[in-house]
């Protein structure tokens, strides 16, 4: 990646090793007054002094109180920074923005991001991310670019570590430019990068803040005080953690694009849209941590388990395998925590087992269709692993071995599936077909073997034939 404004420091602070052992942590003392008055509230009068809505929000992190709807008073009076603030200033909270990203990967659609902005603390940082999202101020004065993440991508991915994008300008980590200009200052460094799926500004140095950001996918400590963390993930982690696992090449650029196809803001109480995301109706989210209530009955999420594979079936049925598979994996998921519930005995220990090999045959299908080998073979592999007698799991990994060309393997596969059904005339038509191939493999290499000793000079007629 070029260097630049964001070319090494940009990502977030990887001059040093992309996983070291975390600093001490300075103490967030950096909480800036120098911005313009606006941010002051002017109806909050005191004794001793007027504080900013931010201000406020500081104190009431210091006091132990939540991020969301901190009030002037209950800062000023807990911390003893003089007298109740007038009525209007009293009234006035700071509810934090929801936003929202939609993402695409490598051109399919993967899934909403929404992310919970911390205005109540970073109202700058905040307000900057939110009006990117939205698109409202138009087109910026230093690049003459929009300012808006629609379309822009995510540039830099480091598995383990964070996802980065929000290059508005360039597109590759060296530019950006925020609603304020060019750059703007480190508002304060009160919120750590604690855990995953906290989002925070990437930067060049202490003050050139942009328009990039990053995702952090695990605790980042070493971060702290280098880098303004302003929201986290509150739903659609695993969107993210989709975007960790893309393949990257050099500069842990993402080999496929990682785009925000579409983003804004939530209005406060409205749906965040992420289940029925894909308006198919289906009531489950494709990621079970996205649910708002996670039932303890493994009857529920075997429910949800068999309601993910019927419409992968019938996306299936209708040659969409694209959805069908993304319907397949989203039932694995869901199969997953069944494991965790503790009414889990050996009958339904085993009903799971069949039900993911079965899951898994279909998800193998599905890649033979679109070309991706290599995966259908791995996937009947596995169902395979989960159920032996699982006479489909044995003719589509035969399927994907005559498709890699390895017509030994496929013939092998194909008896173990007629063994276990050996009334199938589609088993008994791909194993005929695939000794035929054994067969006619077999003949051309005697003939080639006939040619090596055949005397010079002599003509044969059956080379020329083929040729």
């Amino acid at each position: 990646m070029p260097n630049g404004p964001f070319g090494e420091f940009g990502t977030p602070d990887l001059k040093t090793p992309r996983r070291p052992a975390p600093t001490p942590l300075p103490q967030p003392t950096r909480c800036s007054r120098r911005y313009s008055p606006e941010i002051i509230d002017e109806g909050a009068t005191s004794t001793s002094s007027t504080i900013s809505p931010r201000e406020a929000s500081i104190r009431a992190t210091r006091l132990g109180f939540g991020l969301r709807n901190f009030s002037l008073r209950q800062a000023i009076v807990m911390e003893g920074g003089g007298a109740e603030p007038a009525p209007a200033a009293a009234a006035a909270e700071v509810k934090n923005p929801r936003c929202f990203m939609d993402i695409t990967l490598g051109g399919e659609m993967e899934g909403r991001i929404v992310i919970e902005l911390y205005a109540s603390v970073v109202p700058r940082t905040a307000e900057n991310f939110r009006a990117l999202c939205t698109g409202e101020k138009g087109v910026g004065a230093a690049t003459g670019k929009p300012l808006h993440f629609k379309g822009s991508c995510f540039h830099r991915v480091i598995k383990g570590f964070m996802v980065q994008g929000g290059d508005i300008t360039a597109g590759d980590g060296t530019g950006g430019e925020s609603i304020y200009g060019s750059k703007f200052e480190d508002e304060n460094f009160v919120l750590k990068h604690e855990r995953k799926g906290m989002l925070s500004m990437a930067n060049s140095g202490p003050d050139t803040n942009s328009s990039q950001f990053f995702i952090t996918t695990t605790r980042t400590p070493h971060l702290d005080g280098k880098h303004v963390v302003f929201g986290r993930v509150i739903k659609g982690m695993g969107v993210v953690r989709s975007i960790e696992h893309v393949p990257v090449g050099e500069a842990d650029c993402p080999t496929l694009d990682v785009k925000i196809v579409d983003c804004g803001e939530l209005p406060e109480g409205a749906d965040d849209g992420v289940v029925n995301f894909f308006k198919d109706g289906d009531k489950y989210p494709d990621w079970p941590n996205d649910l708002e209530e996670k039932p303890e009955e493994v009857s529920w999420w075997m429910e949800a388990v068999e309601s993910a594979k019927a419409y992968g079936n019938d996306n299936f049925k209708k040659q969409d395998y694209k959805a069908a598979l993304r319907k397949y994996r989203k039932a694995l998921r869901y199969l997953d925590v069944c494991w965790e519930k503790e009414e889990i005995d050996e009958e339904k220990s085993t009903a799971l087992r069949k039900t993911k090999s079965i899951i898994l045959t279909n998800s193998s299908a599905c890649k033979l269709k679109l070309g991706d080998l290599k995966g259908a073979l791995l996937d009947a592999d596995f169902a395979l692993r989960e159920r032996e007698g699982n006479a489909k799991a044995f003719f589509r990994q035969g399927q994907a071995h005559i498709a890699l060309n390895d017509i030994d393997a496929a013939v092998e596969s194909f008896k173990h599936a007629l063994e276990l059904e050996p009334n199938d005339g589609g088993i008994k038509r791909e194993l005929a077909a695939a000794k035929k191939k054994i067969a006619d493999r077999r003949n051309q290499e005697r003939k080639a073997f006939a040619r090596m000793f055949q005397p010079s000079g002599k003509s044969d007629k059956s080379s020329e034939e083929n040729n």
